[in-house]
């Protein structure tokens, strides 16, 4: 989906909103615009490219959760947060995740080096 011309980042929680909202939209913040417009999004990006603050990654299917989960959300997941958490979600490393061969290592064992390589801890 592509972010429509206008559109303006909440710099409380990292939310794209379209230009007309007046309020942040993320079901977690709904802060006034004129106190957290950070301006619009860096170019080239899309909506997939932002990550709310405090989510983390699935160690085991590289499934990007929300900061309130306590299981990941990927259906064929489900696996407990402390067990398969691998750290914070970045667009950064949410872009290399979905690169990562999460079917050759499952578990809390996958680690992204610097380059964007995995390697599984067994």
């Amino acid at each position: 989906r592509e972010i429509q011309e206008g559109s303006w980042v909440c710099t409380a929680c990292g939310n794209v909103n379209f230009p007309m909202r007046t309020t942040c939209n993320a079901k977690l913040c709904g802060r006034p615009r004129e106190e957290v417009d950070g301006g619009p999004p860096k170019a080239g990006a899309s909506m997939k490219s932002f990550v709310m603050p405090g989510s983390w990654r699935c160690g085991a299917c590289n499934n990007v959760n929300w900061p309130q989960r306590e299981v990941c959300g990927m259906r064929k997941c489900q696996r407990p947060r402390h067990e398969v958490d691998i750290g914070p979600a970045t667009p950064e490393n949410v872009s290399s995740a979905a690169a990562a061969p999460s079917a050759q290592c499952a578990g809390p064992l996958q680690v992204a080096t610097e380059s964007g390589h995995w390697t599984c801890r067994h």
